[in-house]
């Protein structure tokens, strides 16, 4: 059974121990810890999602900014388990995209360009990919 929950704090400590490693690298390629990350990216948030499957943390997301300033900042982190549901969190994405556009005038976030799955997520949920820059960590 698959489900869409408000994001509680165990959610992100159950994805902690499950965090896929390419998301790993990806946290830590951007100068932080997965520890420090989790804490600015809850904190920053509005909106907050998991998805679970058979009661088990698939992924975690949701949106940062400020309505005021047009631009939310969308986020995902995912375990394994995310794989075993790609239609379904295609189709999810879509939803909460368009419920976040509904907030905001546009949404932008960062994505490392060597994550080819990350990269094709997006795009199959609607999000255009402009020309990979460097960002410097931390």
């Amino acid at each position: 059974m698959i489900e869409v929950v408000p994001a509680v704090p165990a959610h992100m400590q159950e994805l902690a121990r499950g965090l896929r490693d390419r998301d790993r690298i990806e946290i830590v390629g951007m100068g932080s810890t997965v520890e420090e990350s989790f804490t600015v990216t809850w904190r920053r948030s509005l909106l907050r999602r998991t998805v679970l499957l058979d009661g088990e943390v698939a992924a975690v997301g949701g949106c940062g900014g400020s309505p005021m300033g047009g631009t939310g900042q969308p986020w995902m982190l995912t375990t394994a388990l995310f794989e075993r549901i790609p239609i379904f969190m295609v189709k999810e994405g879509i939803r909460q995209s368009r419920a976040w556009l509904e907030i905001f005038d546009r949404l932008e976030s960062h994505v490392d360009a060597g994550y080819g799955r990350a990269c094709g997520f997006l795009q199959a949920i609607g999000f255009r990919l402009d020309e990979p820059v460097r960002i410097p960590a931390g």
